[in-house]
């Protein structure tokens, strides 16, 4: 049997699994800094926002959660060779990069520096 993917949506595959996998750490290691009290600019961040611990974990576990999302729907799809579906995912996460990238501009702009 043929597959139905063709390199470009390996290539999307691919991305899409690297991206949301280091986003899944990133922001999964600053989680389980906050909750565990861990030293350091994770355990600390959302001080340095300004913004109250329990929103800036719930944003955190939002970010995560979906990130492991599209990385469950992206493999699933990748394997049952669904060209369409792997497409659709692939624009779910473009969508997803950008509410992430205006959340954390937003977040970088409460940010008031020493200097």
């Amino acid at each position: 049997m043929k597959s139905q993917l063709n390199i470009l949506d390996f290539l999307l595959v691919t991305v899409i699994l690297l991206v949301c996998g280091v986003a899944c750490v990133s922001y999964g290691s600053i989680i389980h800094s906050i909750l565990t009290h861990g030293a350091g600019i994770n355990g600390n961040l959302y001080w340095y926002y300004r913004v109250d611990k329990t929103a800036f974990i719930i944003y955190q576990s939002v970010v995560c959660l979906f990130a492991t999302y599209i990385i469950i729907r992206t493999l699933y799809f990748g394997f049952i060779d669904d060209r369409k579906k792997v497409r659709r995912t692939f624009i779910q996460f473009i969508v997803f990069m950008i509410i992430v990238l205006l959340c954390e501009t937003y977040l970088d702009g409460l940010f008031i520096g020493k200097g």
